[in-house]
């Protein structure tokens, strides 16, 4: 029953209708080992048959067109596997090879690390029949990229583009300010001050004194500048 019960859930989340046929196929991709002859059943219709007289499914559908559907029971279900829970387990095993993974390794070694390391999870209990089915899968959420290997016909798994973030643009540079330039002002020439063109200059040449301006005289009633009018001499007889 666990096996039957597997089955029907790879066909539930693959949207398919769990019919007779197709659930035997199912069933034997996830276990090649299984037969209803093992199980007192002639044929696999017997087998279901018997499935249903246990009241272990419910068995719906006419003209060999049967539906096959787990019976609901009062126990809580179980949780849903979901493919991408596999990731996960998945990363850790990629990092710790991460090395041998640069350059590309063979499918087979990878499932081999991943079935060493993760034996807590089967990926065909996720709904894929094979392990490079599920590393398609994983290669859709790039995590892993695929690609044929040309001498041996096999596949080559690698490290997808998860582990290669792209890279931080750099911060934009602030413009810088252009410094403010002090222009040397040309400094007044001093008679007698060494100069780089003069280093010994002639002494300073001794500055005369203005000249004091006169005030003007007075002017009387007869005006500025006039003479003084000369005595007449008495005439004597």
């Amino acid at each position: 029953m666990p096996l039957v019960e597997r089955a029907l859930q790879v066909l539930e989340r693959r949207g398919v209708q769990p019919q007779l046929g197709l659930l035997k196929s199912t069933m034997l991709q996830l276990d090649s080992a299984f037969s209803e002859r093992a199980y007192g059943a002639s044929s696999f219709s017997d087998f279901v048959e018997k499935l249903k007289r246990a009241d272990k499914v419910q068995v719906s559908g006419q003209g060999g067109r049967y539906i096959i559907e787990q019976k609901s029971s009062s126990q809580p279900e179980r949780p849903a596997l979901k493919p991408e829970d596999l990731l996960p387990p998945l990363r850790d095993v990629l990092e710790n090879h991460r090395l041998e993974l640069e350059p590309g390794c063979l499918v087979e070694d990878l499932a081999a690390w991943f079935k060493e390391e993760q034996p807590k999870f089967d990926t065909t209990a996720y709904g894929f029949q094979e392990f490079v089915e599920f590393l398609n899968y994983a290669q859709d959420k790039l995590v892993v990229r695929l690609e044929p290997h040309e001498d041996q016909g096999n596949m080559m798994v690698s490290l997808g583009a998860e582990f290669y973030p792209p890279a931080v643009p750099p911060a934009p540079v602030a413009e810088a300010i252009p410094e403010e330039v002090e222009e040397d002002e040309p400094q007044p020439y001093v008679e007698g001050q060494p100069t780089i063109f003069e280093p010994n200059p002639p002494p300073a040449k001794a500055k005369r004194a203005p000249a004091r301006k006169r005030a003007p005289k007075p002017q009387g009633a007869a005006g500025a500048g006039s003479r003084r009018p000369r005595r007449k001499k008495p005439d004597h007889p």
